[in-house]
């Protein structure tokens, strides 16, 4: 039985979480990274009763931790990629896995005809790059001589992603299986 008292521990659970934010956020940028933490303080608070001293505190909330940016980022390309997330017509069998080398090649070529050239920066700093919300803000703003907000380059962003989820809807972009 665990006798140690969340409260006390939550300080060093944040900072657990919060010192592996600049390596694991390049992968997960599409989430903001204070939902990431508050996700995985749930997911020990949750587990809590589970501790049994039998290995050092930290090195449990550090397994934890990993584990679950693991699965965060595991189950968010599992959504993405799943034939839910995909438009009708788009039948991935259980079996067969996307290929994302011809299926990027394609949507880049595709969107390079279909965007002007600051959507077309924002999608690659964005979604191919994976920078964070303020890195991309900074980038934009440097190519382009603008001072755009940070508001205002996730508003471009989520319009950006509605109008590709449109094109894969529509059937605009092929997606390749392998």
């Amino acid at each position: 039985m665990n006798n140690l008292d969340f409260n006390e521990w939550y300080p060093t659970i944040i900072a657990a979480i919060r010192k592996r934010k600049s390596k694991w956020y390049k992968k997960i940028a599409w989430m903001d990274f204070d939902d990431i933490e508050m996700m995985i303080v749930t997911h020990i608070h949750n587990k809590w009763m589970l501790y049994n001293g039998k290995y050092p505190f930290i090195n449990w909330v550090n397994r934890i931790i990993t584990n679950q940016l693991r699965n965060i980022l595991r189950n968010h390309t599992k959504n993405v990629l799943s034939t839910h997330a995909l438009a009708d017509g788009y039948s991935v069998k259980k079996n067969e896995e996307i290929d994302f080398l011809i299926t990027l090649n394609h949507l880049k070529r595709l969107l390079s005809e279909l965007l002007n050239e600051k959507e077309m920066y924002i999608f690659v700093t964005a979604f191919l790059d994976k920078t964070s919300d303020e890195t991309g803000v900074t980038l934009f703003n440097e190519k382009f001589g603008m001072n755009i907000s940070i508001k205002k380059y996730k508003s471009w962003k989520f319009s950006l992603h509605q109008k590709i989820r449109v094109l894969i809807l529509n059937k605009t972009i092929d997606i390749y299986t392998g």
